[in-house]
């Protein structure tokens, strides 16, 4: 049947592009997806296409400026590449895209990532494997801890106190999205309000959202409080593996590295197995000077539940308060992006390149 595609032409000759269209609910910004899957399955309630949905095109593929005949010319911009694609009706079969979701597995897979979900009911990933490792994951971690006011001690929760559901799920070519709904274990059988995540895939990379807020009621009775979430790497899959931030230097996952700590916040990570590594960084709104990039590589600091002992190559953000618990909501996205070949080298530019967002301009 024909639908919507996309073209580029380069050298004189013209081929498919991948595209996407994403449905939503609304038109603002951050309106919910249409999903297909999930516990709550939101079909969208107008067919085809309207004001309410996104159409994503692939950035990378731009090509000359060749005008096809009843297409759209789309001109892209991202860093220094500039080119066209075209929009238009066309029947066939468009390329193959290494994203993938294989829902007996609850496996996400890229181009060199793949990422793996714990059964439902639980709030982390349970597998993160790198180009063709096997999983390098041991545990996803959450360390919460809250300590009173008035001498009454202190509450501590991990991730076993999370409980979580699928509520959406949208398969595409170019993004997968996945709605979470996250509750917390207030005491006993007792949880908070669901919260609820969007967590985008890419054939390239992931975001994952968090976000921290005390209620107006638990912030009389809190000092001081703390939330660590991490993962942990497991000391047979990691091998020769290698940590790098910046500040914080260079050194091997060997379980006896230390922490990697600084008066100024971590910029980024790059965990690297072989030729491909895994850049990572935090995007914070509004900017919270206690939200950093957190570190350690110690056998011997053991850090139950868990499989294997020990943080060995546990990374992830540290979000701490002083005396004042603040009274605003802080959004945490912690991004993580496969790259490889000469850009290892050189992690600050390929964060660089990865941030600068593609502008697009339609000519009709």
């Amino acid at each position: 049947m024909p639908g919507l595609g996309a073209w580029a032409t380069k050298a004189g000759y013209t081929y498919p592009v991948l595209l996407q269209v994403d449905e939503r609910l609304g038109t603002e910004p951050f309106a919910p997806f249409a999903y297909e899957g999930g516990a709550e399955p939101r079909p969208d309630p107008a067919r085809g296409l309207d004001e309410n949905d996104v159409v994503l095109l692939d950035a990378q593929q731009p090509g000359d400026r060749v005008p096809l005949p009843g297409c759209v010319e789309v001109e892209v911009r991202s860093g220094a590449r500039h080119g066209w694609l075209y929009l238009g009706i066309g029947a066939g079969d468009g390329p193959g895209s290494p994203l993938r979701f294989d829902a007996a597995e609850g496996l996400v897979r890229g181009a060199e990532y793949a990422v793996g979900f714990a059964p439902e009911g639980r709030a982390w990933l349970d597998r993160l494997m790198l180009g063709g490792s096997e999983n390098l994951l041991d545990r996803t971690k959450v360390r919460l801890r809250l300590d009173l006011r008035a001498g009454l001690g202190s509450v501590e929760r991990n991730e076993e106190d999370v409980r979580a559901r699928t509520t959406g799920l949208h398969v595409g070519p170019l993004r997968i999205a996945r709605e979470i709904e996250v509750r917390g274990r207030i005491f006993g059988n007792l949880y908070s309000r669901p919260v609820r995540d969007r967590f985008l895939f890419y054939r390239n990379g992931f975001t994952i959202p968090t976000r921290v807020q005390l209620p107006t009621a638990a912030r009389a009775l809190v000092r001081r409080a703390s939330l660590r979430i991490t993962m942990d790497l497991r000391p047979p899959a990691i091998g020769k593996a290698t940590f790098a931030a910046s500040p914080g230097g260079h050194r091997e996952v060997t379980g006896s590295g230390g922490v990697i700590a600084s008066q100024k916040p971590l910029q980024w990570y790059l965990l690297r197995v072989g030729p491909v590594g895994l850049l990572g960084w935090l995007d914070i709104d509004p900017p919270a000077g206690a939200v950093t990039l957190y570190y350690r590589d110690d056998s011997r600091h053991p850090d139950p539940p868990e499989t294997h002992p020990g943080e060995i190559g546990h990374h992830g953000f540290l979000y701490r308060t002083g005396s004042l618990v603040p009274t605003g909501l802080v959004h945490v996205t912690s991004n993580a992006w496969v790259i490889g070949g000469e850009v290892l080298r050189d992690p600050d530019r390929a964060r660089e390149q990865l941030q600068a967002r593609a502008s697009a301009e339609v000519h009709q």
